[in-house]
């Protein structure tokens, strides 16, 4: 289960808690008076229903953003399309692990300097998936595109698009590998032309 759904399920418990004891009058004949009393410890369900209604509205804005990630996901020459299944043709995880990746080290050298140092040509690939992992599914949706996260994920795609994986390297998921080699590879220069006109029209902050 992914954070956002235990998210979701988690609001929808305290939603139902918080109902139960408001609206439940036979619970209210039984529950002993100090549970009302806030001096005494007791709980203000009332704040907890202006809370859980804020956090639904959050879900729900999320929601929408979700549905509109996927379908710029769907199309084959928007760059989200493109850079999601560049990044994913590679098992970061893995490689990161293998080889002791200093992400940290080398996203930092890119803030300082515009580069990325020393890395290799895998180092930067592998840099390239964690942060599409993390742009796309792990706290990085909300991020503007004109920040520099953005431009490094940009950069990191047009530094590697030739770059080979090795077998030990390749992801489990046939969808991600089989997007890469039959939808983008071969028309490598158009996808490179779509996020460069983006990547140099973009005013990074």
């Amino acid at each position: 289960m992914s954070s956002f759904e235990n998210y979701k399920e988690v609001t929808e418990a305290l939603r139902f808690l918080v109902n139960y004891f408001t609206q439940a009058h036979n619970v209210l004949n039984h529950c002993p008076g100090w549970l009302w009393d806030e001096t005494r410890g007791g709980v203000n369900f009332e704040s907890y229903k202006a809370l859980v209604e804020r956090v639904r509205e959050d879900i729900r804005k999320r929601e929408v953003d979700e549905r509109a990630i996927k379908s710029r996901h769907a199309d084959l020459n928007t760059e989200d399309y493109i850079l999601t299944f560049s990044a994913l043709r590679i098992d970061g995880y893995k490689y990161r692990e293998m080889v002791d990746l200093d992400t940290e080290t080398i996203f930092g050298e890119f803030e300082k300097t515009g580069t990325f140092g020393d890395a290799t040509p895998l180092d930067k690939l592998g840099c390239f998936f964690l942060l599409q992992r993390h742009i796309c599914k792990w706290g990085g949706e909300q991020v503007d595109r004109n920040t520099s996260l953005w431009k490094m994920y940009r950069t990191l795609f047009l530094q590697t698009t030739d770059v080979e994986v090795p077998a030990e390297f390749l992801p489990n998921s046939l969808q991600s590998t089989s997007k890469w080699e039959y939808r983008i590879k071969p028309r490598i220069k158009t996808c490179i032309d779509i996020v460069e006109t983006i990547h140099k029209n973009t005013k990074y902050k």
